[in-house]
C-alpha cells in the first residue's frame, strides 16, 4: 500500500434502488458494512491515496460484480466491504450526497450511539433492549420474531442473501431508540436459515436510518453517532475531494 495522502477525502454518495453507491477511483461501488470482503471488476481501488487489492468474487466465491448488478438493479462496478471500511472514520451524509473517509480520528461525533464492538449497536424496541448489526448493505432492517409478535404486518418485502437467494418476509413498523432519539423503521423477520447466522436475540439495522441524519461510523473507535450538519459541512469544504460532484436536488 502507498502512503496515505491527504488525511481526508469526500466522495459522491447516492441512494439507488435502496443501496448506497459511492463514486470512488473512477468506479461505482456499493458500500456494505455487512460484508467482510471487497470485490468487483477492477483489480484494485484507490482510497485516500492507498491502493487496495480487490477480489473478483465475494461470499466464499458465490457472487461477483455481474451478479451484484443483476440483483441490486443498479450499475455498480463492485462492493466495498469492511476489509477496507474498518480502516477509516467514515461520515455518511445521504441528504448531501457525500461520503467522507478520514485517516485521522478527527471527525467530531454528535449524539453517540452505544456500541458493542465495531459494528454492533445497542438499541431498544419499545423499551426492550436489543443489539443490532449496522449493515448499510441491507435495504430492510430485521428483528427477532418475538419483537413483532402479535403485530399486524404493514406489508411484505422480497429480499436476497447470497447463500440462499431471494426470500420473502412480512414487514412491520417498529419504534427503535438510537442514542436517545426515537426512530420509526420498517423491519422484517429473517428466515430461520439466515437468523441462525447471527447471534441469538440480535437484529440488523439497515440503511433506512441514513435518510434521516448524517452519521459518523468510526469502527476503529467502536463509535457510531449522528453527525451535526454544521460539522459535515465543514469537512465538505476543507477535505480533499475525490470524484465528488454536487448532487442534483432529488428530494432527500
Amino acid at each position: 500500500m502507498s502512503q496515505l495522502t491527504p488525511p481526508k477525502a469526500v466522495y459522491r454518495l447516492q441512494f439507488e434502488h435502496g443501496h448506497l453507491v459511492a463514486d470512488i477511483d473512477g468506479a461505482r461501488w456499493l458500500i456494505d458494512t455487512g460484508s467482510p470482503t471487497t470485490f468487483g471488476d477492477s483489480p484494485q481501488v484507490m482510497v485516500l491515496g492507498t491502493a487496495y487489492a480487490v477480489a473478483q468474487s465475494g461470499f466464499l466465491g458465490s457472487i461477483d460484480a455481474g451478479w451484484l448488478r443483476s440483483i441490486a438493479r443498479c450499475q455498480v462496478d463492485g462492493l466495498i466491504g469492511t476489509d477496507i471500511l474498518w480502516r477509516y472514520d467514515i461520515a455518511l451524509d445521504v441528504p448531501q450526497g457525500a461520503m467522507t473517509f478520514s485517516q485521522e480520528s478527527s471527525l467530531s461525533p454528535g449524539r453517540k450511539i452505544p456500541m458493542n464492538g465495531a459494528n454492533t449497536i445497542e438499541s431498544n424496541i419499545d423499551g426492550a433492549p436489543i443489539d443490532l448489526i449496522f449493515d448499510t448493505g441491507a435495504q430492510l432492517s430485521y428483528v427477532p420474531e418475538e419483537h413483532v409478535a402479535g403485530r399486524i404486518p404493514s406489508g411484505r418485502f422480497t429480499d436476497f442473501y447470497p447463500l440462499i437467494g431471494e426470500f420473502d418476509t412480512p414487514t412491520y413498523l417498529v419504534d427503535i431508540s438510537l442514542g436517545g432519539e426515537e426512530f420509526r423503521i420498517t423491519a422484517g423477520v429473517l428466515p430461520p436459515t439466515l437468523g441462525a447466522l447471527i447471534p441469538p436475540g440480535m437484529g440488523i439495522l439497515g440503511n433506512e436510518v441514513l435518510h434521516a441524519r448524517p452519521m459518523l461510523w468510526a469502527p476503529r473507535r467502536n463509535l457510531l453517532s449522528f453527525l451535526p450538519r454544521s460539522d459535515q459541512a465543514h469537512f465538505l469544504s476543507c477535505s480533499h475531494r475525490q470524484n465528488f460532484m454536487a448532487p442534483a436536488t432529488n428530494g432527500f
